[in-house]
């Protein structure tokens, strides 16, 4: 009962991973247009990706055993509720529970997954096999919630929970027959749904193929599609591929990824069911009531907040910006959007920018080893260090 009373009111959630912010010299605060309609939060929306999964009030961390470190204390506590346990076995739930479990209501939700090759006589055929299940926060009792055989669940990627139901995408794993006869499989490349589950009725829908990408060469082997995030009552999904191969050649120091890959931006409608693209390009950071993205190759960024549109010149977010109470946050500097004011971290330069709780800012190292908070004053003084 203990684990369950310390994390039953979680809401809100994101991940981050950081790098640097290069170079950044100003902000462009000048109100533009925004590109979305009028901004909707959406109760209870969760967003949970691999790294860490931050909470509103804490987070879980990604290594096993797993545990959740409550804000309001500053400690952490294991995810098993069975008296006596050590952890240590591979039937605790605390190892059982894979690298992005879902904290909702009473219960841990996570996705497991088998997948292979089935012989029948002389016919072979590739199949999968994955579930939904959750585990009782009072008693580390798991049960299974559905059964699925059209996917592998890409949770490890990001997935998103709003009101009852979680959405998250799912991949064919690309069974292909080499000239031995040897079916090989990846989830990259292939064939990619968009798919969900709704946890009162227990029921999974695949929603479809997001895009046809079949009429490039070189999607077949670098294809991926993952949920980003919730903003303005839409599921967001980045779908990447190459239409031809990276030559070898362009592995150099000055090598960017994006300058090969295409990356689509998708939508679904929580309101009306609808998948379709979307005009925002694909997003760094969001969440109910906040859009930040790179203007890449431009070296600016766009911030949509508050029914305004903001332009950060000079700097980059490329996956890593972070918006916390109306600052932008990379791994060595910040931007404060109400002055156009960069600000350094000082000696927490690297470190994850996870939560504003509590007139705090929580960070932490790259690992979760050591957690602090800083209040306003103090995140100001790194300046000075």
């Amino acid at each position: 009962m203990k684990m369950k009373k310390s994390i039953f009111t979680l809401l809100a959630a994101l991940t981050i991973i950081f790098t640097g912010c290069g170079e950044n010299k100003s902000i462009d605060k000048s109100p533009q247009k925004s590109n979305s309609n009028s901004i909707a939060s959406i109760n209870n929306s969760t967003y949970i990706k691999t790294s860490q999964n931050v909470y509103s009030q804490g987070f879980i961390s990604n290594t096993k055993p797993h545990w959740y470190f409550d804000f309001a204390t500053m400690k952490k506590m294991i995810l098993c509720s069975k008296p006596n346990c050590t952890h240590n076995s591979s039937d605790c739930i605390s190892n059982v529970i894979g690298d992005t479990p879902i904290i909702h209501g009473d219960y841990i939700y996570y996705f497991t997954s088998e997948s292979g090759i089935k012989e029948e006589k002389e016919k072979r055929e590739y199949y999968i096999k994955s579930s939904l299940n959750r585990c009782s926060l009072d008693s580390s009792n798991i049960e299974k919630i559905v059964e699925f055989t059209d996917c592998v669940p890409r949770d490890f990627d990001g997935c998103a929970l709003t009101g009852n139901t979680i959405y998250f995408c799912g991949d064919d794993m690309n069974p292909t027959e080499d000239e031995y006869g040897n079916i090989l499989s990846s989830n990259v490349g292939g064939k990619h749904y968009f798919c969900s589950i709704d946890l009162s009725t227990r029921e999974y829908t695949n929603h479809g193929l997001i895009y046809n990408d079949k009429q490039y060469s070189a999607a077949n082997s670098s294809s991926t599609a993952k949920v980003t995030g919730v903003y303005n009552s839409q599921v967001y999904i980045e779908y990447s591929f190459l239409k031809e191969k990276i030559p070898q050649t362009a592995y150099n120091e000055n090598f960017d990824a994006r300058d090969y890959f295409t990356i689509l931006n998708f939508t679904y409608d929580l309101n009306t069911g609808e998948l379709k693209q979307s005009e925002l390009p694909s997003a760094s950071f969001m969440n109910d009531d906040s859009y930040l993205y790179s203007n890449y190759p431009d070296k600016s960024s766009t911030l949509i907040y508050g029914g305004e549109t903001f332009v950060i010149k000079g700097l980059d977010v490329e996956i890593y910006g972070r918006f916390v109470n109306k600052k932008i946050f990379m791994n060595d500097c910040w931007y404060d959007i109400n002055d156009s004011s960069k600000h350094t971290l000082g000696k927490y330069k690297g470190w994850n920018i996870l939560s504003f709780y509590d007139d705090s800012y929580i960070v932490s190292n790259s690992n979760c080893t050591e957690v602090v908070k800083l209040t306003e004053d103090e995140l100001l003084s790194l300046d000075k260090d």
